[in-house]
């Protein structure tokens, strides 16, 4: 994994620095969101792997495969030197990598919120203004619904965890009792 995320930098950051510079940034987003969820099908590794397939034939197959709305200029360029590089495979880590050159170039944080059942999207809401102005930052909450927890809520921002949950509650109970 970190082998992959280090051949997958220059990339993420050649797409970036572009993205900036055209003011393109949520547009390459969507066009490597795209790319990376195409080459995650065990078909498509198989197909990047094939060498009987030609570079030509592997970029014309992701080129057909992204929405034309999504498409940036440089599209088939940028396929064309994964392709040359035989980096194909690391699209997935080229757009995780992106997204983090991304959220930092817009001082955006993702928060990840667990419940244990579906919120409404009125709460949502006010957890991601009240994160946004105790953290300091703009937020992009991602909520997840997780039953084991009991009730309440669990938040993790970066390496802060905030721990909310009615499970969590019971095991510091548990602990204070020394069981």
């Amino acid at each position: 994994m970190a082998e992959s995320r280090t051949l997958a930098r220059p990339f993420g950051k050649a797409a970036f620095l572009r993205a900036v510079q055209i003011h393109a940034l949520e547009k390459w987003s969507r066009f490597l969101q795209q790319l990376s969820d195409i080459s995650k099908a065990d078909e498509v590794k198989q197909l990047i792997r094939t060498p009987a397939l030609t570079r030509a034939q592997k970029v014309a197959f992701f080129v057909s495969c992204v929405d034309e709305k999504d498409k940036v200029l440089e599209s088939e360029n940028f396929l064309w030197v994964l392709a040359y590089h035989k980096k194909l495979y690391l699209l997935p880590d080229i757009y995780l990598l992106y997204e983090e050159l991304r959220r930092k170039h817009e001082k955006t944080l993702v928060v990840e919120l667990f419940s244990a059942k579906s919120l409404p999207q009125i709460m949502q809401d006010k957890f991601q203004e009240s994160l946004s102005l105790y953290l300091g930052q703009k937020i992009v909450l991602k909520v997840e619904v997780h039953p084991a927890l009991l009730g309440g809520a669990l938040i993790r921002a970066g390496d802060v965890v905030i721990d909310g949950s009615l499970k969590g509650r019971l095991q510091k109970l548990k602990q204070a009792f020394g069981k």
